[in-house]
């Protein structure tokens, strides 16, 4: 029995040099090289006109101090993490080749704010902020959003006006877990004016034909513009103009609005239109201002996902 013991002992020895020896074999040329597992993204800086290779993580750091406010709670700057994580993977791949024009700029559909860009904009708060966001970015660095077996498609915005939008409302696709959700913030208002002659320019350009141009010059500018669908929140579904129809979302990108949640009214004295947007984006997925709220609720940065993107589960990259 002791001799049965004793050979026993010596396999699982063996076994366990023979485990370490592969492990060795493995990874030997990546230590000696000084390679990283982690994953690179390659921008061409048009400004520079060099290409820059930088990680996912110091990407992520970047987005998320030009996406979200650093004084925002932890668990906020969390979900701001995922939700651009999932959407550059399901955008774009991991081998994008993408634009960085120098200081803060779009990065297919993302801002980013490289490293000397955040000193600039938030000064003595610099190490405070950049900390705070990094802790926050390595602490669910590699989670992402999954539908079913399929990445996520996380749109989000900053804020809206008490409830999100429907995907189909805003854009084309008609996604479950992008339906409308309470958001606890109070919308971001803006108050905005134009000229009868210009919006009457900007209408013409889009509806080209002669007859919608002689229907502008002969009809009273109080009645171009007619509500024919909104929700009970206020987002402007379709609208009708002379005779075309037109969705609220689109109406938004033709004036550059800064949400499809308005009120129009046309002063006759001034001559020109007033609108006043409610929220500050296109309403749909996750809502910035209403993740802060929550995270000062106490939810967590998962609650908070699950609840904008219902139906969604978390996992690793």
């Amino acid at each position: 029995m002791l001799l049965f013991s004793r050979f026993c002992d010596i396999n699982r020895k063996i076994l366990m040099f023979a485990l370490v020896l592969t492990v060795l074999i493995f990874t030997a040329p990546s230590l000696i090289s000084g390679e990283s597992t982690e994953k690179i993204i390659s921008f061409f800086n048009s400004s520079s006109k060099k290409k820059v290779n930088i990680s996912m993580r110091e990407f992520l750091y970047g987005c998320v101090a030009a996406e979200m406010p650093a004084s925002f709670n932890e668990e906020a700057l969390k979900t701001q993490t995922i939700a651009i994580l999932t959407y550059f993977l399901k955008k774009n791949g991991i081998n994008e080749v993408l634009s960085l024009n120098g200081g803060e700029c779009c990065i297919s559909n993302f801002c980013f704010r490289p490293i000397d860009e955040m000193e600039k904009y938030w000064g003595k708060n610099f190490e405070t902020y950049k900390n705070k966001i990094e802790k926050a970015v390595d602490a669910v660095y590699g989670k992402v959003l999954y539908f079913g077996d399929e990445l996520a498609t996380t749109f989000f915005h900053s804020s809206c006006c008490k409830k999100t939008v429907p995907c189909k409302l805003a854009f084309v696709q008609d996604l479950s877990y992008l339906q409308s959700v309470d958001s606890p913030e109070e919308p971001k208002k803006f108050k905005v004016e134009v000229e009868k002659s210009k919006l009457k320019k900007i209408l013409k350009e889009k509806f080209k034909d002669k007859e919608f141009g002689k229907k502008l010059d002969n009809t009273d500018a109080k009645d171009w513009i007619k509500i024919l669908e909104k929700t009970d929140y206020g987002y402007i579904c379709k609208l009708g103009i002379l005779g075309h129809k037109m969705k609220g979302s689109e109406f938004r990108n033709l004036l550059k609005l800064k949400s499809a949640t308005f009120t129009i009214n046309y002063n006759s004295e001034k001559k020109l239109f007033e609108i006043e947007t409610s929220g500050y984006g296109h309403g749909v997925g996750m809502s910035q201002y209403g993740a802060n709220e929550y995270a000062k609720m106490g939810w967590k940065y998962d609650e908070i996902l699950y609840h904008y993107y219902p139906g969604t589960k978390i996992k690793d990259m």
